[in-house]
């Protein structure tokens, strides 16, 4: 059988779209094996679902774990894994702060639902795809969409620039409730029933 593995990452941060292809790197022992050649198997639209599914051909890397109830906590304690101004892999931590608005329990009009969580983990630029783990488990909780930035105009004697900063406590994570909802069109579309981790626990009196 041959060797593959599939990265869920934020669809903004390809350059292509359905059907395109990029160059995936692996950290830890499957780093000495370079970039890899990766196809884009369904990418979403950012401003709607902003997800993104690839297929590496020709290494098989240990698979992710979903947490395996549909909800988080406020305040439950993550990890944001992803790298930095594209450079060397970080982590930064913190906890859920805020969660998915709803109609039922915030009175926010059924055209305008929030479904990200905010997160107070700093999350600058190149984190943006990254995964969102929970501090207890190790399991993924969603998967970074991007974060508020304030500017700092700065200037010397030969010019001006603006540095930005990621603003704490807005960080946005798409969750998943929606990687799941995704995850499953793709097996759909693509016959790929079984290679996906889409099954979850359903929240105490939550329908089923």
């Amino acid at each position: 059988m041959e060797a593959v593995s599939y990265v869920l990452t934020a669809a903004h941060v390809l350059a292509g779209g359905d059907g395109g292809t990029v160059s995936v790197g692996f950290c830890g022992p499957h780093a000495a094996g370079g970039k890899f050649t990766a196809s884009v198997v369904s990418q979403g639209e950012p401003g709607t679902l902003d997800l993104a599914l690839l297929r590496v051909p020709g290494i098989a890397v240990p698979p992710v774990d979903f947490l395996e109830r549909t909800w988080v906590n406020l305040g439950e304690r993550i990890l944001v894994v992803g790298f930095p101004e594209g450079q060397r892999l970080g982590l930064s931590a913190g906890i859920v702060s805020q969660l998915p608005l709803t109609e039922l329990q915030n009175g926010i009009p059924a055209d305008r639902p929030e479904q990200r969580i905010v997160i107070d983990a700093a999350a600058p630029r190149g984190v943006s795809g990254g995964g969102v783990f929970e501090v207890e488990t190790g399991r993924l909780v969603g998967i970074v969409q991007g974060h508020h930035t304030v500017s700092f105009a700065v200037k010397d004697q030969v010019q001006s620039y603006a540095l930005k900063f990621p603003v704490p406590g807005s960080t946005f994570v798409v969750p998943l409730t929606q990687i799941r909802q995704f995850l499953t069109s793709v097996e759909a579309a693509n016959e790929l029933r079984g290679l996906l981790p889409i099954t979850a626990q359903a929240a105490p009196g939550a329908p089923k």
